[in-house]
């Protein structure tokens, strides 16, 4: 199976493969297999890995070490482990415990998710290993065993629709000519199936008694993430070499996939200890949905011309690489073929008269329709003749004119997505495998591209680079290349080149795709979104969104894009606002007392702030709030929700905020008879007096900033509220050894007194009334874009009618509004 492999995207740039034999033995070339020989003492000494799969981060010795190094990797868990370990230093104002539980707290439960995930891959990894296989044994015949006891040169018998469990080397097949299908969509997405070839030599290994002397050498590269070349030659028969040359992935390796379109077939495995992945079946491409009655039920011999016309049909029925398949109980012959185009070729040529039945190497066998007697004959064609034979035009009749449909009417919405994507100001880039002229078209069909664009093609086979690549000037051929990409923003046939546009822009990027291909693609770029589909998988598995067809992508970003960016920025900016305006209070408490470590909170206080009282509101509002409609959302949007004025403006709301609510309550309760019986405030009344300030204060502010209220935002902050009240007076109904500072306060002193319900409300509304000003003005003569829709909803009394409701439920809908219109004065 030695052979060498050269991508076509790589021939006429360098010509580095031109004597890549010569490499085999050195370094990176030193792989060397005995097919059919695993025992041999060479082979052994040679010490190569097994077939055992494992994707599974830990075991179980050094799962608790290393999972706590990955959580003290992040810096916040540093600091608070820091803070943890100086609580037990008797200087410290709080309780170890305090300190401790919270961070246990947030590492264990880290640490179980990460448990249960590592668990769930490692069941994979079980089923995976376990899976069934053939192995030619020492006892002649085809043993079954498990993947994970596969041994390099191990020869293995792979029958129709089965996995593959290593990389593999094709033998033979069940076809004399040693050709068969296969699927990579796992690796490279690619639902097309690959044709394979057994190299000439070795395709007469038919059966078991034929395998009994069969011994080979094989040097060839060592394991790589390459997919498309493979480098080797195989040594057989007295050390004859074989595979020399060049030649193209379809004539050599048979990488890690599932295989089609014949009984069975016997490989020889050669990479192993890599890991083997599994693909989603596929069924063969049937149906015919195509009628003319001028060429149907061979009416086409009628045709002016008929002799035109059948050596068309002809050529569809030849020129492919499809494979018959005739089905036992109906006698039916089904195609598998490299992709559905292809077998809609063939399959239009067997129901206009020429069945493609059988093939060989060299030639090809039909059920043809003769034009002159009107009945079908067999004729064997040899490939050599049959192409000589088109050398000269066939004029094709227009009626016989195919159109393949790339876009179904159904998916018009797919075409306009890009429209609208680049309408809102996105820059797009389309990465494709398909022909130039396919990709070119589709550019034009979305919109993409545009008649008025001046179009550049970059290609290999361009007098500059040609030219350069003559002179060997590498250093200049990439400053061409990447000269053109700094200038121009569409161009066609470049791969891989996010990190590019992602360092060269400096913007962020966003990548989609729907194949194994793309996992790169997604992973480099900052937000990468998944298409769940007939490619497998592995593209949403990599991905951090995930979609079940493209045209989702439009209102994923459009809309949900939309609120997410409020809701991030109104999240992040939220999160600095309440830990200043609370942890600047301790800063004004600090410098009051001047800094003797007198505790303005309870420590108990201080830990549950961001767990209980403050959390649930924001979660809310990262989730739940929209400042427009869905509808309204393809409108526009500002990016001004998230930048520093706006971040350093919330900052600077902080510490007003904790400036008024120090200063208001201090100067409220102190020196003032805060009991019946005449007695002062003392720390621990004021320390809750300004803590309930400061609950009310930062969970009222966020009902303010809020666009979209539902139940649920509703029970999270005056719950976060509510829980604050019943806390502090548990907790202060327990032991003094426990509650500390916050014993029976709220019960015996707080609640009982008026002055304390007095300055909560004087200290929020005065802390939140500059606030509700400036918003005030703002959104009446400084407006933002969605004020200006807010405003317009409000004072337009126009009800909006989404374009995506029904045509029942709008009609309903305009009905209502002309009948309100109606009731008016």
């Amino acid at each position: 199976m030695g052979v060498s492999v050269i991508p076509r995207e790589t021939r006429g740039l360098v010509g580095f493969y031109r004597d890549v034999h010569s490499q085999i033995g050195q370094k990176g070339y030193s792989r060397v297999v005995y097919c059919n020989d695993p025992d041999n003492p060479d082979a052994i000494q040679l010490n190569y890995r097994g077939n055992y799969v494992s994707t599974t981060k830990y075991t179980a010795f050094n799962f608790i070490p290393k999972s706590l190094f990955e959580q003290f990797r992040r810096v916040a868990n540093i600091y608070f482990l820091i803070v943890a370990c100086v609580s037990f230093s008797p200087l410290a104002p709080f309780t170890a415990l305090s300190i401790v539980a919270p961070l246990l707290v947030v590492i264990g439960a880290t640490m179980v998710k990460e448990a249960v995930e590592d668990w769930r891959r490692r069941k994979q990894d079980i089923e995976a290993n376990n899976r069934k296989v053939q192995v030619y044994g020492r006892n002649y015949t085809f043993v079954e065993t498990r993947w994970k006891k596969l041994r390099v040169g191990d020869i293995i018998k792979v029958n129709k629709d089965e996995y593959f469990p290593a990389d593999l080397l094709l033998l033979s097949s069940s076809y004399e000519d040693g050709v068969c299908y296969v699927e990579t969509m796992n690796l490279d997405g690619e639902t097309n199936l690959k044709l394979k070839h057994a190299l000439e030599v070795t395709t007469h290994l038919q059966n078991e008694k034929s395998l009994q002397k069969f011994r080979a050498m094989v040097k060839c590269e060592d394991p790589n993430e390459n997919l498309y070349s493979f480098i080797g030659t195989l040594q057989y028969e007295g050390g004859i070499p074989y595979g020399r040359g060049m030649t193209e992935v379809e004539k050599a390796l048979a990488r890690r996939g599932k295989m089609w379109n014949l009984r069975w077939m016997v490989l020889s495995s050669d990479f192993l200890g890599q890991n083997s992945d599994a693909v989603d079946s596929k069924r063969p491409i049937k149906g015919f949905n195509f009628r003319d009655e001028r060429i149907m039920s061979g009416q086409w011999v009628n045709e002016p011309q008929p002799d035109i016309i059948q050596k068309f049909f002809r050529v569809l029925a030849i020129c492919h690489t499809a494979i018959p398949e005739e089905h036992k109980d109906s006698g039916e012959i089904s195609y598998e073929a490299e992709s559905p185009d292809e077998a809609a070729f063939v399959i239009a040529a067997k129901e206009l008269g020429f069945e493609f039945f059988a093939r060989t190497q060299t030639s090809i066998s039909l059920h043809e329709l003769n034009y002159g007697s009107g009945k079908k004959v067999d004729r064997f064609e040899s490939v050599d003749t049959f192409i000589h034979n088109l050398a000269y035009h066939i004029s094709v009749p227009a009626f016989a004119c195919v159109r393949v449909q790339q876009f179904p009417q159904k998916n018009v919405r797919f075409l306009n997505v890009i429209e609208k994507l680049a309408q809102a100001g996105i820059k797009l880039w389309v990465l494709t495998g398909d022909k130039m002229e396919t990709a070119v078209n589709i550019g034009y069909a979305c919109s993409l591209l545009r008649q008025d664009m001046k179009k550049i093609v970059i290609t290999l086979d361009s007098p500059d680079i040609l030219s350069l690549e003559k002179q060997g000037d590498k250093e200049a051929l990439a400053k061409l290349v990447l000269e053109v990409l700094k200038h121009y923003n569409h161009i066609n046939q470049i791969c891989r080149f996010t990190k590019l546009v992602k360092l060269g822009t400096g913007k962020t990027t966003l990548s989609i795709g729907d194949g194994a291909n793309d996992v790169g693609m997604l992973q480099e770029a900052d937000i990468g979104v998944g298409i769940s589909g007939a490619e497998g998988m592995q593209a949403v598995m990599a991905s951090d969104f995930a979609i079940a067809q493209f045209r989702f992508l439009e209102r994923l970003l459009l809309v949900h894009g939309h609120w997410c960016y409020r809701r991030i920025s109104m999240m992040i900016c939220y999160f600095f606002y309440k830990n200043i305006a609370f942890g600047f209070t301790l800063f004004w408490f600090e410098a009051y007392a001047s800094f003797s470590g007198q505790a303005a909170y309870n420590d108990w206080y201080m830990s549950f702030y961001n767990v209980f009282f403050t959390s649930l509101p924001v979660i809310a509002l990262g989730v739940f709030d929209q400042d427009v409609s869905a509808r309204l959302c393809l409108k526009g949007v500002e990016g001004t929700l998230f930048s520093w004025p706006r971040i350093l403006g919330w900052m600077l709301n902080g510490v007003l905020s904790s400036l008024a609510i120090f200063f208001l309550t201090t100067n409220s309760v102190l020196s003032q008879a805060f009991r019946r019986d005449g007695q002062m405030v003392d720390f621990e009344i004021l320390g809750v007096t300004m803590y309930t300030c400061v609950v009310w204060t930062v969970n009222c502010q966020m009902a303010l900033s809020i666009n979209y209220f539902t139940w649920i935002q509703h029970f999270f902050i005056w719950g976060s509220i509510a829980f604050w009240y019943v806390f502090v007076l548990i907790y202060g109904y327990l032991s003094p050894a426990i509650s500390t500072t916050a014993y029976m306060v709220f019960v015996e002193a707080c609640a009982p007194s008026g002055l304390y319900w007095l300055v909560t409300l004087l200290v929020v509304v005065c802390v939140l009334l500059p606030y509700f000003c400036y918003r005030s003005f703002q959104s009446r003569f400084l407006p933002m874009y969605h004020d200006i829709i807010q405003r317009k909803q409000v004072e337009g009394s126009e009800i909006e009618i989404s374009d995506e409701l029904p045509q029942q439920v709008q009609g309903k809908l305009i009905h209502l509004r002309e009948r309100l219109k109606q009731r008016e004065p």
